[in-house]
């Protein structure tokens, strides 16, 4: 089965709270694959990019689990991002990113990638 694109609607942070944007629902009894590419910039000047790959899956109907250990994220930030933290994460049956960024700091993420199911 073919890999589709996504593009994930802007998700913004004001504080050092997660904000989870999700992506694609992991099928009953599958496999769910996310490559994604994120950048996130604030109004100061300050930008960060990376690049994360990580397989969740399903067993019958329970709740999805990533397999293995997730890959080293590929990551260029600016100093003033250094804080700032992004993971692949699971949200209910949901496998999306998870974005932290800092507080009193207005950050805006963008996301694309692909993504592959199977079932």
């Amino acid at each position: 089965m073919p890999a589709n694109t996504f593009a994930l609607p802007q998700l913004t942070t004001t504080t050092a709270t997660p904000v989870f944007g999700g992506i694609l629902t992991v099928p009953a009894a599958g496999l769910a694959r996310l490559d994604v590419l994120v950048a996130a910039r604030a109004a100061s000047g300050d930008m960060s990019v990376w690049r994360l790959e990580r397989s969740a899956k399903r067993i019958g109907t329970a709740a999805p689990v990533f397999i293995g250990t997730a890959p080293a994220a590929i990551r260029e930030n600016d100093v003033g991002a250094a804080a700032w933290a992004l993971v692949v994460a699971l949200s209910g049956n949901v496998i999306g990113i998870q974005a932290t960024g800092a507080v009193g700091v207005t950050i805006f993420w963008r996301a694309t990638g692909r993504v592959l199911t199977t079932t």
